[in-house]
């Protein structure tokens, strides 16, 4: 079942990727890959009628990336000209995960 649905997975983002962004690491390397941006993503909160701002973020699949985010801290993320740092990864155990950005101001 896990097979499965990590092909589900796979094909579903492939499908909905709307941005082709890069990760600079802190060790010099670049990776680029595809993901679904979203920009205003709302998390629900522990009340069921509120919802929590926290975008934007990212859907991707870990094995797009060259290195996991909590491997290297510093790692940048690019989406046009614009700069992210990864603050918080959130796997589904999956192999597909939700990077919560945080813009880096110039």
């Amino acid at each position: 079942m896990d097979a499965l649905i990590a092909r589900v997975d796979s094909a579903v983002l492939s499908l909905l990727a709307d941005v082709e962004a890069a990760q600079f690491h802190a060790f010099g390397e670049v990776s680029t890959f595809r993901a679904v941006h979203d920009r205003t993503y709302r998390n629900p909160s522990a009340s069921e009628s509120s919802f929590q701002e926290e975008g934007p973020t990212l859907l991707v699949r870990l094995s797009d990336l060259h290195v996991e985010p909590d491997e290297d801290p510093e790692a940048r993320v690019w989406i046009g000209a614009q700069s992210y740092q990864i603050r918080e990864t959130r796997p589904d155990g999956k192999g597909v995960a939700v990077l919560v950005l945080g813009r880096v101001e110039p």
